[in-house]
């Protein structure tokens, strides 16, 4: 039996206890006067009903008494338009959950849960630092349910060919080894890449990967302020310009042909797709994709990393997608909602979830265990260091960020002008 298992086993024995306690009123804000059976509690999301079925039978099953929860699985491309034609007509579900990039724009659909229900104190001692995000002055507008690092992906057989014996710890690493691992025929046509970096339009995951390597340098993306949110992306510290700019720049280094970093251009296929095939060094995905690059390619002699950070940085950190459980404005069981979130976010079915997804819990005390795999350690690692910036329209900053570094690339706009020119549309958004 691993330690994972022996660990689930007593938080599993504990749990009975505190079941008793939260439906005793004991803990905060639950009134022991509604303990009846509360019926169907409907939870929508885009997490694969497949995935969601053993854990919620299990669930069910220890709180037949309270409710039952039901979960409907969304598109994930249609789910925030089906969520919001939904709660316009006055139905849709009792709970959904809230991908970390659409607090702004899914904020007010939600009923906030007050701080004297679950202290603020005690959300930030219970959840990982990621899920921060859904704090507001309102109230919590979700509760961390799943937790998505970015991590790194690295091709053993392209860095040993090359003669390098680890994967790199530090961003500069990949100034030197670059020219070692990138393979160029005669006509400079890239046939083997380092890094995905310099584009956005074939690289997946671009928009993670800027705003972390600016997350890293300290500069955060947008801000809530009294007046309400503005963007900081280009943020000076001193006359040398902002941190933000020497981060892109940074990312531009290895798409411009007359470096001798030169690793990718636009004309190459999708990052994910050529790591897969054996043809790209290094690959900056989520851990969730793990079992979709093994199916890939079988044979692909791979591991799984702790994205890279600035050297001599007092910071650690990596982008994070955080999915949260929050209670729909149009619920008629507001209250039994919040007791199934409660529930669902706590230790026993975290632990299940995150068994089941292959993913690191959002759960703190979760995370101080001893994972069952090296590949797990990291992705419990990068859970822990993880970090997400809010965004205020997914589609628009996806645009607002390509514009930037296509702008870059093709030479009209110096990493100055493009994110000053970044930094006011951004603004434009959440103003």
């Amino acid at each position: 039996m691993s330690n994972f298992q022996i660990s689930l086993m007593v938080v599993f024995g504990a749990f009975a206890v505190i079941a008793v306690l939260i439906f005793a009123g004991v803990l905060p804000g639950l009134n022991s006067a509604e303990n009846s059976f509360a019926g169907e509690i409907v939870v929508w999301g885009t997490i694969p009903e497949s995935k969601m079925n053993k854990p919620l039978d299990d669930f069910n099953q220890e709180n037949e008494k309270l409710f039952r929860i039901i979960y409907e699985e969304k598109n994930s491309q249609s789910f925030n338009r089906e969520l919001v034609n939904a709660l316009a007509s006055g139905k849709g579900p009792d709970i959904f959950i809230m991908a970390s990039d659409n607090v702004i724009s899914e904020g007010d659909k939600t009923v906030p849960i007050s701080y004297k229900t679950l202290p603020e104190r005690n959300f930030k001692n219970q959840f990982i630092e990621a899920g921060e995000i859904y704090l507001t002055r309102e109230g919590i507008l979700a509760l961390p349910f799943v937790v998505d690092p970015l991590v790194m992906y690295w091709n053993r057989d392209i860095f040993s060919a090359a003669g390098v014996s680890a994967e790199p710890k530090f961003w500069d690493e990949f100034l030197t080894t670059a020219p070692s691992m990138t393979l160029l025929d005669k006509a400079s046509n890239i046939k083997r890449s380092t890094i995905a970096f310099g584009e956005v339009r074939n690289v997946t995951h671009a928009k993670d990967i800027v705003s972390m390597l600016i997350l890293q340098t300290g500069n955060d993306i947008i801000e809530r302020t009294d007046e309400g949110m503005e963007s900081v992306i280009n943020r000076a510290v001193d006359i040398t310009g902002s941190p933000a700019e020497s981060a892109v720049r940074f990312f531009m280094e290895f798409s411009n042909p007359s470096k001798r970093t030169y690793s990718w251009n636009r004309g190459m296929p999708e990052s994910k797709d050529t790591f897969s095939t054996g043809d790209l060094a290094v690959y900056f995905g989520l851990a969730s994709e793990l079992s979709d690059i093994s199916l890939k390619n079988p044979h692909l002699n791979f591991d799984v990393a702790v994205v890279p950070q600035i050297r001599d940085s007092k910071l650690n950190l990596t982008s994070a997608r955080v999915y949260g459980l929050s209670i729909a404005k149009n619920s008629t069981k507001a209250d039994a909602a919040f007791r199934a979130a409660y529930l669902l976010v706590s230790a026993p079915f975290s632990g299940k979830l995150a068994e089941e997804l292959g993913l690191p819990s959002p759960r703190r005390d979760l995370l101080s265990g001893k994972p069952d795999s090296p590949k797990g350690e990291v992705f419990q690692r990068s859970a822990i260091i993880g970090k997400t910036w809010l965004d205020p329209d997914p589609e628009e900053t996806y645009n607002i960020f390509k514009d930037m570094v296509e702008g870059i690339s093709s030479g009209k706009l110096t990493p100055s002008d493009a994110l000053s020119r970044g930094n006011e549309e951004l603004d434009n958004l959440v103003k």
